[in-house]
């Protein structure tokens, strides 16, 4: 704590010295002095220790000085530090200086120059003791002034929680009066006012109480233990119901130990004692239901340990760390190991004796993605066998480890490629054989029968022959050609040289040079692209049913329509010849009929045939678009 201040203020350094010893021969360390040879060095010192928290409790001061005189110093004084005492030192002051310092300054003692050392020392003595006493007197009187502020204040928190606090509040007699009661326990009992209830019931024991005994029992326990806590009984109200309450109150007694008063509170905990009753009803229902969950849920763990046993995959538990610490049968009997010779080795190492596969296999077992993973591992009896995990975390942090012998599945899956590698070399050597008979077949068909065509007109028109010949060499080049490309996969060169239209009609036309038939191509529609497989085939179906109209249906017409729509492209092939009976015609009967049909299920067409004998033929092939 800081040491109070007295400050002396002077021109004369000799004067400011005199008065520094002088006053620590009067107050000796009680305070600091502090010595300014003129009024505003003197302010600043005032500025700096108020400002610094530092009590001031004397200022003495020359009234004549260089820069401000006496008077006016300390009027200044007195605006920063009123309580500061002051004390004006000069022998040439007049009575006008003197009554401002009084007025303005609160002036405490005027000495004159030069002074007696006794009086000044006297005076200093004087001045810090009223100083200091004048502080205590104020404080006392704050303290006092706030002790009755309190006062009142509590009186009034005390009136204002008694007549708004939500419980009951009552001070009652041994002999069964209340002397007082606020308006919350009126209304609990069912009056209308305090005053009503204080008249109405003159014996709390059997006009308050459901048990009288109650009363005996809360009188007993005051004399016993001067005070009662949660004294629970049931009481009437007013209308002669029947509520729930719980009491607390003590034993009030006078000096000498004689009972004044009982004084509490009461709490109406009617709801909470229906709430106990029903929760009482409740537990028993719990109880009942936890049984029953109980064996069930045990019901449950035979069901599940029951699958577990004897589910035919392998599991295991195992912690964060890939520890395992469980397996199931299944698993034992697989890799061959019992549980308890589990609980000697180390599953991981032993399965996985290769160090990277082993970590691999941790690696797959702590990431716990759900996903599969195919490894071989070895067993007890050093057998390899071929498995699959998949894992998966439990909200414990443990996980689930699902194993399966895959052996059997891995010999099904290589059966199957074997198989599917069979069909494949058959659907290959099928399909050559349709290129060869829509290529090699088909042009050697044409060509002997131009060749049978120029042997019978050799003798009567050799410039018929040697068309005949030319066009047989022509198919013949364009058929060993066609055969190539079947052989590399490629699609025909008519269709590398030009659309399926074009296609079409050329073969039409080489097929039917040498002959009467009238050829009529057409397109409908506005032609677009087709898949290459899918033009690839309409085109050996197009150019089959050509083919066989040449050799059987001795036709004088043959039109060739290709129609495209919004959703359909479709060939028709259709002659006026001979015709033949469909039903009687079975696929196996010709090849051509085989490689059609054939075709148009590759490209998911519909394929129609329909003739009778002498109303000629037509072949229809309906492909989607999509």
């Amino acid at each position: 704590m800081n040491k109070p201040v007295i400050i002396c203020v002077d021109d004369e350094i000799s004067i400011l010295k005199s008065l520094k010893i002088e006053l620590k021969e009067a107050i000796g360390d009680t305070c600091l002095i502090e010595l300014a040879q003129g009024g505003e060095d003197a302010l600043e010192l005032v500025e700096k220790f108020l400002a610094d928290h530092y009590e001031i409790p004397l200022i003495i001061a020359d009234h004549l000085m260089p820069d401000i005189k006496g008077d006016e110093f300390l009027r200044r004084v007195h605006l920063y530090s009123p309580k500061t005492l002051k004390v004006l030192l000069t022998g040439q002051a007049n009575l006008e200086d003197i009554a401002n310092a009084i007025k303005y300054a609160n002036l405490y003692r005027y000495i004159a120059k030069p002074w007696q050392a006794e009086d000044l020392q006297l005076t200093v003595k004087e001045a810090i003791n009223s100083y200091f006493q004048e502080k205590r007197l104020a404080e006392q009187t704050t303290q006092l002034q706030q002790m009755n502020q309190a006062l009142v204040e509590s009186e009034h928190k005390y009136r204002s929680i008694f007549e708004n606090a939500l419980e009951g509040i009552f001070q009652s007699t041994s002999d069964g009066h209340f002397l007082g009661v606020n308006p919350a326990l009126a209304q609990l009992y069912g009056y209308d006012s305090p005053d009503e209830l204080v008249v109405a019931i003159t014996d709390i024991q059997y006009q308050v109480y459901v048990d009288a005994n109650r009363r005996t029992e809360f009188i007993a326990s005051m004399e016993q233990h001067n005070a009662v806590s949660g004294f629970e009984s049931q009481v009437y109200r007013k209308d002669g119901s029947i509520i729930w309450i719980s009491e607390t109150a003590r034993a009030v007694r006078d000096a000498t130990g004689e009972l004044l008063c009982y004084q509490g509170f009461i709490i109406d905990i009617t709801e909470r004692k229906q709430a106990e009753i029903l929760l009482a009803d409740y537990n028993r229902i719990l109880e009942s239901q936890v049984a029953e969950r109980t064996e069930a849920l045990q019901q449950q763990k035979e069901l599940l340990q029951t699958i577990v046993d004897h589910i035919p995959v392998m599991i295991t538990l195992y912690d964060q760390n890939g520890q395992i610490h469980f397996v199931n049968r299944e698993l034992e009997c697989i890799l061959g190991w019992s549980s308890s010779e589990l609980e000697h080795i180390n599953l991981l190492t032993e399965c996985n004796p290769d160090p990277e596969q082993c970590q691999q296999v941790l690696n797959h077992m702590l990431a716990a993605t759900g996903k599969w993973l195919d490894i071989k591992i070895k067993t007890k009896d050093d057998r390899n066998v071929d498995t699959s995990w998949a894992n998966i975390r439990l909200s414990s942090g443990m996980s689930i480890g699902i194993g399966q012998d895959i052996t059997e599945r891995l010999e099904a899956a290589l059966r199957e490629r074997k198989q599917a590698e069979e069909a494949s070399i058959l659907e290959e050597r099928n399909r050559m054989a349709r290129e060869i008979h829509d290529t090699l077949a088909q042009a050697f068909t044409s060509i002997i029968v131009h060749l049978n065509a120029a042997s019978q007109r050799i003798m009567s028109d050799p410039n018929a022959v040697e068309v005949h010949l030319n066009t047989g060499r022509s198919l013949a080049r364009s058929g060993l050609a066609e055969a190539r490309r079947s052989v590399e996969a490629l699609r025909p060169q008519l269709l590398e040289d030009g659309d399926l239209f074009s296609a079409l009609n050329r073969i039409a036309l080489q097929l039917f040079s040498h002959t009467h038939t009238c050829i009529l191509c057409e397109i409908i529609g506005e032609a677009y692209a087709l898949p290459p497989d899918v033009e690839t085939n309409l085109l050996r179906i197009g150019q089959e049913a050509l083919t066989n109209a040449l050799k059987y249906s001795k036709a004088s017409e043959i039109r060739v329509e290709l129609v495209y729509d919004r959703a359909h492209c479709i060939l028709r092939v259709k002659d006026d010849g001979q015709g033949f009976e469909v039903r009687s015609v079975s696929l196996g009967s010709g090849f051509g009929l085989i490689g059609m049909t054939e075709r148009a299920e590759r490209i998911g067409a519909q394929l129609t045939i329909q003739s009778e004998p002498g109303q000629g033929a037509e072949v229809v092939v309906s492909v989607n678009r999509e």
